[in-house]
């Protein structure tokens, strides 16, 4: 039993650990939530979930992140594969 216990998170020793981070940001517009992160609204573009996940699989081993953005209400929710949303200094931007 304790060996299925550790198994199941083997995946924490893994050489690439695997994170996303979940940002809600109240009273910013999408494109300024995407200059917070660093990025560049003028290059974003509307993609399926699928589509994100291909294009993501297909920079594996590049420094290369994609930030999703839906705007709910007054609030703007920012998924990436990562872990800037939690950096502090891209907290106080967005």
């Amino acid at each position: 039993m304790w060996d299925d216990l550790v198994a199941r998170y083997a995946w924490a020793d893994a050489n690439t650990l695997e994170a996303c981070t979940v940002s809600v940001v109240a009273g910013k517009s999408e494109d300024d939530v995407i200059r917070a992160f660093g990025g560049d609204p003028g290059q974003s573009r509307l993609m399926t979930f699928a589509e994100a996940a291909d294009e993501q699989a297909d920079h594996l081993y590049e420094e290369y992140e994609l930030l999703r953005v839906v705007t709910s209400k007054e609030h703007v929710v920012a998924i990436e594969w990562g872990y800037h949303g939690s950096l502090p200094e891209i907290a106080r931007r967005a």
